[in-house]
């Protein structure tokens, strides 16, 4: 066909016509729709759209999904579908899930995948991981804490707390059949540094621009304030929730760029690792948590040892080191935040430590009124008053907050036996990877292993292992620990 400016291929370009008309109008339905509905639903339908077009494409849709996962997990959105979501509700049962259907942003990406994998289970693509003695131990601590239930009125809030240990069993048996690739394992771990950056720039905005989030996540929106001897200490969140929570996140990233910073053999990376790992740490510093400063200077001491042991530090790299906490130090000073710091630590009058103490003797009277099934799982809440003699209920009204402590009281002395073995268990598996030789799994081994350790033991003086962003981020770390050690010794002779 001839036109006025040349000739036209009539049918392929009204096809592609037709088709750039429908998806403009199906994004123009979609913002209108949204931007009705509230802002949070604008958000996300934007964060929708966005990933649809950068899934067509990405060269690879499973990887796209795994990113995909990894971005969300510390993006504590949440949907309750029994009061349709409304803006102005804040999840308020601290202890673990609600006695409600909610909806998570990562669920999306976890559903995505659960397809991906079944399709590729069947056409034989993968195949089911191998059954473990850590598989074996989760099992019967799932079993064991149903149990629980003979001692508890509280039924929706056991039932949908056992609904989330399984969907994040499910999501620890997808990951391992995807994990056993290290290309995919390393742009997971890019992506766990990169929404960490994005982390500390939230909290920059939050903390001296009071940025507030049009929607809470976790629980929360905004920062948090705190009155210590006269003083408003102002506490950043970021998109996890609670800021407590928010400082056992950043310790994945932290120890991550720590070890990518000592360990890597890519100038650039080590590079790129020191400048996040500053990032991290100023982050860290503003949720004023000193749970969390302490195990992050443990976790440099570590990795310090480690790394003299292993002979990977030198004179220039411990230089290296001096010199970005000189930096983050100065940045602390200028913005006066040091002096804060120094409020923080030595001028608290110690009435956090006091509820602390009066929560744990809360939580032995339950255990030695319940040893075996506990009074039930996530119930600590609602049934505390039955056991308290100091009255902290009435001035805090949250688990204990130690989480050995709370699945004790919980679910009793037999599931807290089987959480020791499952972290044995896990322990074991990163012991083997590091051993294996080959740099990349020493880097996963030594980075999950120093978090871990560390989250537990933050976990005796905070109960941020019940949050979801902290385990998801744990089955996502302990998912790629486990796909990697079943590498066989040929798999990883050929590739070296």
């Amino acid at each position: 066909m001839q036109s006025y400016y040349g000739s036209t291929e009539t049918g392929s370009s009204n096809l592609a016509a037709y088709m750039v008309a429908s998806v403009a109008f199906l994004f123009a339905v979609v913002f209108v729709v949204s931007s009705g509905m509230g802002f949070k639903w604008l958000f996300l339908s934007c964060i929708a759209l966005m990933a649809l077009c950068v899934a067509a494409v990405f060269p690879s849709f499973r990887l796209f999904v795994l990113l995909s996962l990894t971005a969300c997990i510390p993006v504590a959105i949440q949907y309750n579908l029994f009061n349709h979501g409304s803006k102005t509700s804040t999840l308020t049962h601290f202890g673990g899930a609600e006695g409600s259907l909610v909806i998570n942003l990562v669920d999306f990406p976890i559903i995505m995948l659960f397809f991906i994998w079944i399709a590729d289970l069947a056409s034989g693509r993968v195949a089911l991981p191998k059954w473990t003695r850590i598989d074996t131990y989760i099992v019967l601590f799932l079993l064991f804490s149903a149990f629980s239930m003979f001692n508890t009125d509280e039924y929706a809030l056991l039932f949908f707390e056992e609904l989330r240990y399984l969907k994040y069993l499910l999501l620890l048996w997808m990951l391992r059949c995807y994990m056993v690739d290290e290309q995919f394992v390393r742009y997971c771990l890019y992506v766990v540094v990169l929404i960490a950056g994005m982390q500390f720039l939230l909290a920059c905005l939050q903390y001296f621009l009071f940025f507030t989030l049009p929607f809470p996540v976790g629980g929360v929106s905004g920062s948090q304030f705190d009155m210590v001897n006269n003083a408003v200490i102002q506490r950043v969140s970021g998109t996890v929730g609670h800021c407590n929570t928010f400082a056992a996140y950043l310790l994945f990233p932290i120890v991550l760029c720590l070890v990518f910073f000592l360990f890597e053999s890519s100038r650039l990376i080590r590079f790129l690792a020191s400048g996040f790992f500053v990032a991290c740490c100023i982050a860290l510093v503003l949720t004023f948590s000193r749970n969390a400063w302490l195990m992050t200077a443990m976790a440099i001491s570590i990795l310090l040892v480690v790394g003299i042991i292993q002979k990977k530090i030198s004179s220039g790299m411990l230089l290296g080191l001096f010199g970005l906490g000189m930096v983050a130090l100065a940045c602390l000073i200028v913005s006066g935040v040091f002096e804060i710091i120094l409020i923080r630590i030595f001028e608290d009058s110690g009435k956090a430590y006091d509820s602390r103490w009066d929560l744990a003797m809360v939580a032995v009277s339950m255990i030695s009124e319940h040893p075996v099934i506990g009074i039930g799982l996530n119930s600590f809440e609602e049934s505390m008053s039955y056991y308290d003699d100091s009255g902290v209920t009435n001035i805090i009204q949250q688990p204990v907050h130690n989480t050995l402590l709370l699945i004790a009281a919980e679910t009793g002395l037999i599931s807290f036996a089987l959480f020791m073995l499952i972290c044995k268990s896990v322990a074991g598996s990163i012991i083997k990877l590091i051993k294996r030789g080959d740099d990349f799994g020493f880097i996963v081994g030594v980075s999950t292993g120093v978090a871990l350790l560390l989250l537990l033991i933050s976990n005796q003086f905070d109960v941020t292992l019940r949050k979801e962003p902290i385990i998801g981020m744990c089955v996502l770390f302990i998912a790629i620990v486990m796909a990697m050690g079943t590498r066989t010794e040929k798999e990883f002779s050929n590739e070296k």
